[in-house]
C-alpha cells in the first residue's frame, strides 16, 4: 500500500453513508417549483472578468459532493451530500440562482451529463433524465453495474461512466462488504436508452476525473495516472502523469486543453493530505503539463462545469479530510483560461539515461552531468558511466570505472571527480577512483578508511567529506571523514551526530548539509537534518524536512538546498514525488511541486539553474530524466 490510510479513513465515510441510504435511514430532500432564490450577494452581476479568475455569485444553498452540467449557458448543480435533491440553477448570463424541481431520488457521489438539450444523472445504479424545458425528471433504464463517485464524459452524443467504487460481496467464498476501486466503463446511448459494456480501464480507479476532448476521453486521477480512451477503437493509452498527485478535484475542457482544478494533495508519510487550490493545464496534442494562476479558494469534492470557454467551480468543502461532517461552500469561481497570462512548466521529461539503474552518484564538471555507477535492470552491478549534456539533450558514453559498484558517493574538485566507497553487491568498499573527464581516464586513489556504502559526499575548499553510510552492520554509520585530493589523503573529522545511511548531502557557502536517510535496518526514513562547519569541526541540527525520507538525493541552485524524491519507509514501495527547498539563511523547509515520476535511490545534479532528476527505482532501475526549474516554481 501506498500510504492512503487518510483517503480510506474518506472513504470508510463516504461508505457508511451510502448504507444509511440504502437502509432508508435519510430521508429525502425536499425543494420545488420555479422560484427565484435570493442571491447571496445582491446587485448586478459580474461583468466580464479582467482576469483569469473572478468569484461569481455564490450558491444559495451550499452544496458538497454535487453533480453539475450545462445546457444553454445555464449550470445545473444537483444533489449533493447536504441537499441530495435539490436542483440550483445558475444562469452565467444574469449570474442568478434558480430552484428547480427536485430529483426523483437522493443524488451525492454523482455524475452528471448533458446530450442533446437532456441532462443524464448516475447515482449507483439509478440513471434519472431532467428536461429543462419541461422541468422534469425521468427514470431511464439502469446502469448494468452498481457504483458510486463515478466519472463520465460524452462523445459523439453517447456518455461513457468510468470508475468509482462498488461493493464486494464475495472473499474468496465467504461474505463480505468490501468498498472497491471499479475499472469498469459502460457506454448509454439516450436515443436507445440502452447500455453497452465497453473496455475497462487500464487501472481501477475510485476517484478520477474524466473529459473529453477532440473525440477522445482524457481519465485523469487519482494520484498523478493520465489514460486517454478512444471510442472508436474501444482502447486505452496510458498517457503523461499530471504534476501534482492529488484526488477529489474536477477538471473543464476548454479551447482543446485540459484544466485540473483544487482537490486535496495525497502524501505518502506522514497520512497529511492539505486541500489544493493548484491548477494544471494538459495539453493534448503535446502530452505535456504546466501550472497555471491558482484557485482563489482551495477546496475539494466540489462540481464544475463549462460555458463559452470559462470553467465555473461550484461548491465543495474545505473541511479537514478526516473531521467530520463536512462542512459545505457555496463559493462559485469562474476561470477564464484565454485570459491566464501564467505558463510554467516546472519540470520537463528529458532525453532518457542510455543504461537503466539506481543506486548510481552523479557529478558535474563544465555543465555538463556524469551518471556513474549503480545497479541495472538485470540486477547487475555496473561501472557504467554516462555523461549528459543538458545544452543539446544527448548522452555520451564514457569510460567504465574501474570497480563496478552501486550505493556509492560521487564529489567534484579541480574538475575533476571522486567516485567514493559504496557496493560490489554484497558487502561495503572503501574504493577511491578519480575520473578526468577531459582525457576520459580513471585513476585509483586512496582507499577511504571506512569502508561503506549508501553514504553521502560533498566537497568545500577543495576537500571532500564522505559522511555517514553502512557497512551491514545494526546501525547506519556516524563517521566523517576528509580527502584531500591534493596529498591523496584521509583524516577522521567529528561524527556526525545521529549516525545513518541513505541520506543525501549538500554543501552551500562552506557548509554541508547532511539531510535525512534511516538510522538501522529496522527503523523508517527520517527527517534529521545537521549543518557540518568544516571550519570549526563542529556539527548542529537545523530544521527538519517536512517528511520522513531515505534514499533521496540533493542539488544546490542559487544558495538554495533542493531535496528530491526517496522513499517514505523501509518498504520499497513508498517512493516519493516530493520536491523540498531548504533555504540555510532562514533554516527553513518549503514545498515545491513535486516531481512528475516518484522515485528513489535516484541522482541529482544541478546545471545552469536547474536541476535533473536521474534514474533510480520505481518498481524497477529506470532511465528516466527530468529536468526542473526553480525560477519557474514561485
Amino acid at each position: 500500500m501506498k500510504g492512503y490510510q487518510a483517503t480510506f479513513k474518506l472513504l470508510a465515510f463516504r461508505f457508511l453513508y451510502l448504507l444509511f441510504i440504502i437502509l432508508g435511514l435519510f430521508g429525502c430532500g425536499g425543494g420545488g417549483g420555479d422560484s427565484v432564490l435570493p442571491t447571496a450577494s445582491p446587485g448586478v452581476p459580474s461583468p466580464e472578468p479582467e482576469a483569469a479568475w473572478t468569484a461569481k455569485t455564490a450558491m444559495p444553498t451550499p452544496e458538497h459532493e454535487p453533480a453539475a452540467a450545462a445546457i444553454d449557458r445555464k449550470i445545473y448543480v444537483i444533489g449533493g451530500s447536504n441537499s441530495p435533491r435539490v436542483v440550483q440553477q445558475y444562469d452565467t448570463v444574469t449570474g442568478t440562482w434558480t430552484l428547480k424541481n427536485p430529483t426523483l431520488i437522493e443524488h451525492d457521489n454523482s455524475v452528471a451529463a448533458a446530450v442533446d438539450g437532456k441532462i443524464y444523472v448516475v447515482t449507483r445504479s439509478t440513471l434519472e433524465d431532467y428536461d429543462p424545458a419541461t422541468d422534469r425528471w425521468t427514470t431511464k433504464s439502469p446502469t448494468p453495474s452498481s457504483r458510486w463517485n463515478t466519472t463520465a464524459a460524452v462523445v459523439d452524443r453517447k456518455i461513457y461512466v468510468i470508475g468509482g467504487y462498488e461493493l464486494k460481496t464475495n472473499c474468496g467464498g465467504f461474505a463480505c462488504i468490501e468498498v472497491i476501486s471499479s475499472n469498469k466503463v459502460e457506454q448509454y446511448d439516450p436515443a436507445t436508452d440502452t447500455w453497452t459494456v465497453k473496455t475497462s480501464l487500464p487501472t481501477a480507479r475510485g476517484t478520477c476525473v474524466a473529459t473529453a476532448v477532440d473525440g477522445k476521453i482524457y481519465v485523469v486521477g487519482s494520484l498523478k495516472d493520465v489514460q486517454s480512451y478512444d471510442p472508436a477503437t474501444d482502447t486505452w493509452t496510458t498517457k503523461s502523469p499530471m504534476i501534482v498527485a492529488r484526488s477529489d478535484f474536477v477538471t473543464g475542457g476548454a479551447n482543446g486543453k485540459i484544466y485540473v482544478i483544487g482537490g486535496v494533495r495525497i502524501q505518502y508519510y506522514p497520512a497529511d493530505m492539505p486541500i489544493l487550490n493548484i491548477v494544471e493545464e494538459y495539453d493534448p496534442t503535446t502530452d505535456t503539463w504546466a501550472m497555471k494562476s491558482p484557485m482563489p479558494t482551495v477546496r475539494y469534492d466540489m462540481a464544475a462545469a463549462v460555458v463559452d470557454g470559462k470553467i465555473y467551480v461550484i461548491g465543495g468543502t474545505q473541511s479537514e479530510v478526516n473531521s467530520l461532517p463536512h462542512e459545505p461552500i457555496g463559493s462559485v469561481e469562474q476561470y477564464a483560461p484565454a485570459l491566464d497570462p501564467v505558463s510554467r512548466r516546472l519540470w520537463m521529461a528529458k532525453a532518457p539515461m542510455p543504461t537503466a539503474r539506481s543506486g548510481l552518484a552523479a557529478a558535474v564538471v563544465n555543465d555538463k552531468v556524469y551518471a556513474i555507477g549503480g545497479g541495472d535492470d538485470s540486477s547487475s552491478v555496473v561501472g557504467t558511466v554516462e555523461e549528459y549534456d543538458p545544452s543539446t539533450n544527448t548522452w555520451t558514453t564514457k569510460s567504465s570505472m574501474p570497480t563496478r559498484r552501486l550505493d556509492l558517493a560521487a564529489a567534484v574538485v579541480n574538475n575533476k571527480i571522486y567516485a567514493i566507497g559504496g557496493s560490489p553487491g554484497s558487502g561495503a568498499v572503501g574504493t577511491v577512483e578519480e575520473y578526468d573527464p577531459a582525457t576520459d581516464t580513471w585513476t585509483t586513489k586512496a582507499t577511504m578508511p571506512t569502508a561503506r556504502y549508501q553514504l553521502a559526499a560533498a566537497a568545500v575548499n577543495g576537500k571532500i567529506y564522505a559522511i555517514g553510510g553502512w557497512d551491514s552492520g545494526p546501525n547506519g554509520i556516524d563517521k566523517v571523514e576528509e580527502y584531500d585530493p591534493a596529498t591523496d589523503t584521509w583524516k577522521t573529522k567529528t561524527p556526525m551526530p545521529k549516525g545513518r545511511y541513505s541520506l543525501a548531502a549538500a554543501a552551500v557557502n562552506g557548509k554541508i548539509y547532511a539531510i535525512a536517510g534511516v538510522r538501522s535496518p529496522s527503523a523508517i526514513a527520517d527527517s534529521i537534518v545537521e549543518e557540518y562547519d568544516p571550519l570549526t569541526d563542529s556539527w548542529t541540527s537545523r530544521a527538519n524536512l517536512k517528511d520522513n525520507r531515505r534514499a533521496l538525493a540533493a542539488a544546490v541552485v542559487s544558495g538554495k538546498i533542493y531535496a528530491v524524491g526517496g522513499e517514505g519507509f523501509s518498504s520499497s514501495t513508498m517512493q516519493k514525488d516530493v520536491l523540498q527547498q531548504y533555504d540555510p539563511d532562514t533554516d527553513a523547509w518549503t514545498l515545491k511541486a513535486p516531481m512528475p515520476t516518484g522515485r528513489f535511490r535516484l541522482a541529482a545534479a544541478a546545471v545552469k539553474d536547474k536541476i535533473y532528476a536521474i534514474g533510480g527505482y520505481d518498481g524497477g532501475p529506470i532511465n528516466r530524466v527530468e529536468e526542473y526549474d526553480p525560477a519557474q516554481d514561485q
